[in-house]
């Protein structure tokens, strides 16, 4: 029992560990600790996903390679993920998905993948089965009115400045459930605030608590509109709430602090911002209410208006809400990647560094979010050293694969939109079936060799000694067949 405890737990991490196609368990626990303090919410959903996908390949699949290899675990880590980004979805709802979708994607995957192993073959599926899944588990929601593609229409549109469309899509959205409706609401409330009507936008965020008052934002939300129109005592209640359902909000510590620095309360409102300020860094808000707070105190507040000027250039970006969690969570991630292999953290960390000097280019469109860049490393690893072997042609078509991408990327997010479908880590899986189908077509001719499943699921490493001992065999087998013919 305690022997099959340990390697049902050492699959399970393997799975966390190929997110970065790092099939390695300290790699899967720094994964698995990032997502968590990303999202613990979400981080759940993705341990249920892990769990069932696991615990059914092991009894679909008898092969220790191909349970070792953890492409079963990650198909399920990335389905219970996945819902982070439809966060209307009740809990029990995702929970349910990810659990039975998982083990869907184990009694599917299992027989394909056995069978390509039997072949020899060098393509893979990947986390494509867990994509096509979701997408099932999505329709259903959507037919079921617990949510609509109009709602991932609307935040996409909203983000992106259209708010106008933006709106059009969440007054479109047909919904049943509360949670649901509240998310409507709150996102109809912030494009009010946004273009100034804040009394409709404090209407919008009450139904929204009316709906669902476990949800921090609408009070975040309400607050907003309430110090926007000079309702200082309303809108500090609506703060102390959201900051009680969520006491790392920056928004809310933030408006906290304007609504102390209005009421003449300058220590309360400077230990405000700068709570904020440390939990959002690269948001330029808290800064400025730093340096009047200085002012106010009669000190210098010179390097706060210093800060403030450079973060300035983030505003509007996704990434000026960006927490110390999710930087934390992005070091681990990229840590795990390195303890796997340096050679793929040199190749990730080249690959991120060239994409963006991509988007320092004039002229290119630069509303790339979060997806694109962990396609991107993901590809980056997948090509660079693991599903083929490292070599000056390895590295022009990875290069090749960069610019590709990131071209692609829009046309991605424009042809998934129509249907309110998100990237996610579709990209990756089609560059890399495509990839391996036509050098699996070329047959080494381009001086790149495809790596079997069972070394290329390990570290770009052993890639490299399995590369050289092929070698070693074509220059005997070449050895031998001229002394035969030295013999006829």
């Amino acid at each position: 029992m305690f022997d099959n405890t340990k390697k049902y737990l050492e699959y399970l991490l393997r799975g966390y560990g190929q997110l970065f196609l790092c099939n390695r368990v300290s790699s899967g626990i720094l994964f698995l600790t990032a997502m968590f303090l990303i999202s613990p919410r979400a981080a759940l959903l993705s341990l249920a996903g892990a769990a069932a996908a696991t615990g059914a390949a092991w009894i679909f699949c008898r092969r220790t390679a191909l349970l070792k290899s953890g492409l079963f675990g990650v198909n399920g880590v990335l389905l219970g993920y996945f819902w982070i980004l439809f966060p209307e979805a009740p809990f029990w709802i995702a929970a349910a998905g990810s659990i039975t979708g998982s083990i869907i994607v184990a009694a599917i995957l299992a027989p394909v993948m056995s069978f390509l192993h039997r072949k020899e073959s060098p393509i893979t599926l990947f986390s494509l089965p867990a994509v096509m899944i979701f997408w099932l588990l999505l329709g259903l929601m959507w037919s079921g009115e617990i949510s609509d593609p109009d709602m991932n229409r609307g935040w996409i549109h909203f983000f992106k400045g259209s708010l106008s469309e933006a709106e059009k899509c969440f007054t479109a959205a047909e919904l049943t459930h509360n949670k649901a409706k509240a998310f409507r609401e709150d996102g109809l409330g912030w494009i009010a605030f946004k273009t100034g009507k804040y009394k409709k936008a404090a209407e919008h965020f009450n139904r929204a608590i009316q709906f669902d008052s476990s949800l921090n934002d609408p009070y975040d939300g309400a607050g907003w509109s309430y110090l926007k129109t000079g309702n200082y005592l309303i809108a500090k209640e609506h703060f102390r709430k959201s900051l009680n359902i969520d006491p790392f909000k920056s928004s809310s510590l933030d408006g906290l602090g304007w609504v102390q620095y209005l009421l003449g309360n300058i220590p309360e409102a400077k230990s405000n911002f700068q709570k904020a300020a440390f939990i959002t860094p690269l948001f330029f808000d808290p800064w400025t209410g730093l340096s009047l707070c200085a002012k106010a105190e009669g000190k210098d507040a010179g390097g706060y208006l210093k800060i403030q000027n450079y973060l300035e250039r983030f505003k509007g970006s996704p990434s000026m809400f960006s927490t110390i969690f999710h930087f934390a969570g992005w070091i681990l991630f990229l840590a795990g990647v390195i303890l796997h292999s340096r050679i793929s953290g040199i190749v990730v960390i080249s690959v991120l560094l060239f994409s963006v000097l991509l988007q320092m280019i004039p002229g290119l469109d630069h509303s790339i979010d979060i997806n694109y860049y962990y396609n991107i490393a993901a590809l980056a690893i997948a090509l660079g050293g693991a599903y083929i072997t490292m070599s000056r042609t390895a590295v022009f078509i990875l290069a090749l694969n960069v610019i590709v991408l990131y071209a692609g990327w829009p046309w991605f997010e424009t042809f998934l939109l129509p249907v309110g479908l998100p990237v996610l880590c579709l990209p990756f899986n089609i560059m890399l079936l495509v990839n391996l189908g036509i050098l699996s077509i070329m047959k080494g001719k381009l001086g790149v060799h495809l790596v079997p499943l069972e070394i290329a699921t390990t570290t770009p490493e052993n890639v490299l000694w399995w590369k050289r001992k092929k070698q070693l065999v074509e220059v005997c087998r070449e050895y031998i067949n001229i002394e035969r013919e030295k013999l006829k």
